[in-house]
């Protein structure tokens, strides 16, 4: 729950910024094993792995990866 209040923060703040409408991208945080990564999928869903954010140092570089995500939409 922590994990995707976090991640939810960052999009949503990204989100304002950019104009776009509260909840416009459903968010889902998956365990992915080793891999990590996040997808834009089926035109608006934000797919962000685990893995992901064990290796950003803080959500400012969480928000880059995140706003490249959007930037596909």
């Amino acid at each position: 729950a922590a994990v995707n209040k976090r991640v939810q923060t960052v999009v949503n703040r990204i989100t304002d910024a950019a104009g776009f409408p509260k909840n416009t991208f459903p968010l889902h945080v998956v365990d992915a094993g080793e891999e990590s990564n996040a997808m834009v999928v089926n035109g608006a869903s934000i797919v962000v792995y685990k893995q992901l954010l064990d290796r950003v140092n803080s959500d400012e570089e969480l928000a880059v990866v995140l706003s490249h995500e959007i930037g596909h939409v």
